[in-house]
């Protein structure tokens, strides 16, 4: 195939328009500096720079794209990992509300209003109206502990 200043542009443009449509239907950043190393390259495409200069400057304004926007996105775009309200749960106590026992796999308490069900850490029944600090959520349970079974 011989490729003509006019090739350039078209194939230079569809690379454009198909980076950019990849880019708005992710919700990471995938393709938009190829999108910029295309954008560039069609720019030389139409000054008739010669085709393998094209491809080279695509190539190089992406990787300086990437570079540049990548750690950019990731300090001031890309939130953190945000704790769920569960897990601020965490470290508070409750009341059993129906009694944990781990092998019939039963129990429940209530803390700051909201009813869970429990496990217990320690594999013993805990009784209804014991109260019990939150260890960790583990799915739908929170991993108990007797209060006065507490770690110093």
């Amino acid at each position: 195939m011989n490729f003509t200043s006019e090739n350039m542009i078209l194939i230079w443009l569809v690379l454009l328009v198909l980076f950019v449509v990849v880019e708005l239907l992710t919700t990471q950043l995938v393709s938009i500096w190829f999108a910029g190393g295309s954008l560039i390259s069609l720019i030389l495409s139409f000054l008739d720079v010669s085709i393998a200069v094209q491809i080279i400057v695509f190539f190089i304004t992406s990787v300086i794209f990437l570079c540049i926007t990548y750690p950019l996105y990731h300090k001031y775009v890309k939130s953190e990992i945000v704790p769920l309200n569960a897990d601020s749960l965490i470290g508070l106590y409750g009341i059993v509300i129906k009694e944990i026992n781990n092998k019939k796999a039963v129990g429940q308490i209530k803390v700051k209003g909201q009813v869970w069900s429990a496990l217990n850490e320690i594999d013993e029944i805990i009784p209804e109206g014991e109260e019990v600090k939150l260890i960790k959520i583990e799915g739908v349970h929170v991993i108990v502990q007797k209060k006065e079974e507490e770690r110093g």
